[in-house]
């Protein structure tokens, strides 16, 4: 092909060439044209059967009929895997903004990021936790759904979960993947924080919710 070229519109069946459940919980597809790679898709499980995510997607920027067509495939094979729900998470800058939603994606959340790179960090220092924060118990779920339900606006969890069990089923994993430390705070009675810390070899990843108003912690 010329390089530069618009590559010609070519049948699904020429590209989606295959699929392979790299778990009970994750899948993989790979489309080809020939010897050609187009394009790959992974989609894994949530902390439930219901709620599935796309958590890689490769494919030419160039290639846009492709691109739909991955995407407008995605859900109903999702479907035959038992979810309810598929969630995808692109940049703002991505090209395919406008062809997910074409495809039925609905752009529900806007997510911003900090990361902390190189450098020396401080030693790790043993100080007291503050008070009303402890270690998360199995018996906090409903509390913290309570606490979901009071800090995130209806739209976003008209999207992720409206019942426990659908917030339950919506999680991502990192926040329930072994070396993840869960803390709550508890002020009379009630949750009004979660904190999420998840660590893996060389980065990690924090997560926490808190009711709005005034703290002295």
């Amino acid at each position: 092909e010329t390089i530069g070229a618009k590559p010609p519109a070519l049948p699904w069946n020429a590209l989606w060439t295959g699929w392979m459940p790299l778990s009970r919980n994750r899948h993989l597809w790979v489309m080809a044209q020939g010897r050609k790679f187009r394009g790959l898709v992974s989609i894994r499980r949530r902390c439930g059967p219901s709620a599935w995510e796309v958590d890689y997607l490769r494919l030419s920027q160039e290639d846009e009929d492709t691109a739909s067509d991955v995407l407008g495939r995605l859900a109903p094979l999702a479907g035959q895997l038992g979810a309810e729900k598929l969630f995808l998470r692109l940049p703002s800058d991505s090209p395919w903004l406008d062809i997910a939603e074409e495809a039925g994606f609905t752009r529900y959340l806007r997510e911003r990021l900090y990361i902390r790179q190189g450098g020396a960090y401080p030693q790790k220092v043993s100080l007291p936790p503050p008070p009303g924060i402890r270690p998360k118990l199995l018996s906090d779920d409903h509390g913290l759904f309570q606490l979901y339900c009071h800090t995130c606006p209806a739209w976003v969890r008209s999207a992720e979960g409206l019942t426990f069990k659908e917030w339950q089923e919506t999680r991502e994993l990192a926040w329930v993947r072994p070396g993840t430390s869960q803390y709550v705070l508890e002020q009379e009675g009630s949750i009004k924080g979660w904190l999420v810390i998840a660590e893996t070899k060389n980065r990690g990843y924090l997560h926490f919710i808190l009711e709005r108003e005034p703290w002295d912690i």
